[in-house]
């Protein structure tokens, strides 16, 4: 899995860089989601909420015949 991009690499400042932590939830929340989303809330600035829908696909039933 890709690795997730923070502002401010090498030989940048740290302004607007993903705290570990919060890096380690997003990438928790998106790791083995195959079909879905990851929100993420922010409140000032900061990322206040990490949300994970997963939808989950269905094959269709096949008929029974003489039913």
């Amino acid at each position: 899995m890709a690795e997730l991009s923070r502002p401010g690499g090498a030989g940048g400042g740290d302004e607007g860089a993903l705290p570990d932590g919060v890096a380690n939830a997003i990438a928790r929340a998106v790791r083995g989601l195959r079909y879905g989303s990851v929100e993420i809330t922010v409140h000032d600035g900061d990322v206040v909420q990490i949300e994970r829908k997963e939808k989950i696909r269905v094959g269709r039933e096949k008929t029974r015949s003489g039913a």
